[in-house]
């Protein structure tokens, strides 16, 4: 069933962490919920390797349990702060790409919000992309 990370996080014994959890269900269940970026804290600040991956599932699904893949496609398991983003042989790539003018009017300079736009520009204009 659905369960908020607050009934996982108890299930589990992790206590220390229950302000965090309940502030992320309150946000979880607000107007506009960023799921990515709730599952982006779980994992910096909750999350570690050690813990066993059921523990990782579970607080996944609770996360994205009003993730509507059917729209949006799959849930992301990572998600990458801005640096390690700027840090991605994609991102060193859109800095130097020339494009076309389309590319050049509607870039944006954030690759995770240029990534559709590039793929778009590597499509419709191949030869400027190759």
């Amino acid at each position: 069933g659905m369960h908020t990370l607050s009934v996982v996080a108890a299930k589990w014994g992790l206590n220390e962490h229950a302000q965090l959890l309940q502030q992320l269900d309150r946000q979880l269940q607000g107007q506009q919920p960023d799921a990515s970026k709730a599952w982006a804290r779980l994992c910096k600040e909750l999350l570690l390797p050690e813990q066993p991956f059921e523990l990782h599932q579970q607080l996944y699904a609770a996360v994205y349990a009003s993730w509507h893949a059917s729209e949006r496609g799959p849930a992301p398991v990572l998600v990458p702060d801005q640096q390690t983003v700027q840090q991605t042989n994609v991102a060193r790539f859109m800095k130097l790409f020339q494009g076309d003018l389309r590319w050049e009017s509607q870039r944006t300079a954030d690759p995770s919000q240029d990534w559709p736009l590039l793929q778009e520009v590597s499509c419709a204009n191949p030869n400027v992309f190759w």
